[in-house]
């Protein structure tokens, strides 16, 4: 194992994920961006793995009776050039990211933030949404300089998060240590990390390749990994661990493919089922956005009753209609089950899309879009949210009025059923067919041990890693 006192030491990070070459926390669309995000930017407070909502960077008070949320930094506003960034530029930001972000589109019960006497934030409501915690974690509300955004590698700026960005490509983002971040937020001192970016569709040769001198910790898509390569990490004395429900694979549809089109493709889909699954040994059939084990799912006899119900799927498809999805990902297990069946039954075009151009396949242009997405077990509303700010056929049947009128509902049967509605309605309106839910999995080389109290519930960070 590398010795991580080094003046040159670098903990070095694979992922799956797509970086889009600019860092900014008002415009995620990318995994690669979330998770780039939250080593350069320092978060108000984080859902741990250990300890669930911890305050981080702030003291956050949440008052339900009030409807009143006040953020108060309890450490020295400071980018990592020592440079001090005030509250009032916090607030201010805080103003913009509330007025809309692609994760938690709250404006209609929003009644006001206003800075307090250049200490922090207060966030006025007309009532506190049930899933606020969730929405305080999120990168859209993590602290930084408008003004400085966003980051590209032409354009390299200060952060003020844990590290800060020294080289960005869309293939990997190398940051160097922020000096000024507090160190009791921090398990290490190692100088450099490197996010390093590898394909999907590779992912059995880069274990075979895994060195734990070169190869600090990886993060595994459950659509991308065998058993094979379980056991190849635990060969080598890799600690996996697995994070379920993480990743739902699905095809979704834009305004131009009409219902009955959308509903004979959904039969052939529910009909190749059993393939999609016997495809991945991790795989569970997905019924809904979120997983059927789950409060928020809906069971296969559930999902079954709809398409009873279901009127009209056509006969013979529209012509020209074409599935897009990333070039990178069309040689996963799944996803060529789902390209070759879609392909065989029903001659529908496939257009693979380069990683360098990904906002291609959240464009009004894509017609059917086949993809994962990254959803969390205990917030149903953040993938809605995003979904309902990135399709905007998707925003038809769930706009933002509604998630919010969701949120604030505080009886937890009344919550459970408005979502499990909302589910339902997606699938009537044909804009989703899920396929299958995935782990997200971690893994981390031996030597070195992840300190709980300071992780993240979902992707992978460098600051909370350490020599054992």
């Amino acid at each position: 194992m590398k010795d991580w006192g080094k003046v040159n030491s670098t903990i070095r990070i694979h992922v799956p994920f797509t970086f889009s070459g600019n860092l900014d926390p008002l415009r995620v669309l990318t995994v690669g961006d979330q998770v780039a995000s939250e080593h350069a930017f320092a978060a108000h407070s984080r859902a741990s793995i250990r300890d669930g909502f911890t305050r981080v960077f702030s003291d956050v008070t949440i008052d339900r009776e009030t409807g009143e949320i006040k953020i108060i930094p309890r450490f020295p506003l400071r980018n990592s050039d020592g440079s001090d960034i005030s509250a009032d530029e916090i607030c201010s930001a805080a103003k913009e990211v509330l007025s809309g972000t692609r994760h938690a589109p709250y404006t209609s019960i929003l009644e006001g933030v206003d800075c307090i006497d250049g200490k922090g934030i207060r966030i006025r409501m007309t009532s506190i949404p049930s899933n606020i915690q969730n929405l305080l974690t999120i990168p859209d509300l993590f602290i930084f300089d408008r003004s400085k955004l966003p980051i590209s590698e032409a354009a390299l700026q200060p952060t003020t998060g844990p590290y800060e960005p020294v080289l960005m490509s869309r293939d990997r983002i190398d940051f160097k240590l922020n000096p000024n971040y507090p160190a009791s937020l921090r398990a290490n001192t190692v100088p450099r990390v490197s996010l390093e970016r590898y394909d999907a569709h590779r992912t059995s040769e880069l274990i075979e390749k895994t060195d734990a001198k070169t190869h600090d910790a990886i993060y595994l898509y459950g659509h991308a990994v065998t058993l094979d390569d379980l056991d190849r990490l635990g060969q080598k004395n890799y600690s996996c661990e697995q994070y379920p429900g993480e990743w739902l694979v699905y095809v979704g549809f834009g305004p131009q493919v009409k219902l009955g089109d959308r509903r004979r493709i959904g039969e052939v889909l529910d009909a190749q089922r059993s393939n999609y699954i016997n495809a991945a040994p991790l795989a569970k059939a997905a019924y809904s956005i979120p997983p059927s084990d789950g409060p928020f799912g809906l069971s296969q006899e559930e999902y079954a009753a709809l398409k009873l119900n279901a009127k009209n799927p056509s006969r013979e498809l529209t012509r020209g209609l074409k599935l897009r999805t990333l070039d990178s990902w069309a040689n996963l297990p799944i996803f060529r089950e789902v390209i070759e069946g879609l392909r065989s039954e029903l001659s529908i075009e496939i257009e693979l899309v380069s990683s360098t151009e990904i906002e291609r396949l959240f464009s009004e242009e894509t017609g059917i879009l086949l993809s994962p997405l990254g959803i969390s077990q205990a917030d149903p509303l953040s993938h809605l949210s995003f979904l309902s700010t990135t399709n905007p056929e998707f925003a038809k049947t769930v706009p933002q009025d509604r998630i919010a009128k969701v949120a604030i509902l505080d009886d937890e049967s009344r919550f459970t059923a408005e979502i499990k509605k909302i589910e339902t309605d997606i699938l009537e309106a044909g804009h989703i067919i899920p396929l299958a839910h995935f782990p997200g999995i971690v893994a981390i080389a031996p030597g070195i041990v992840r300190d709980e109290s300071i992780s993240y519930n979902w992707g992978i960070q460098a600051w909370a890693l350490r020599l054992d």
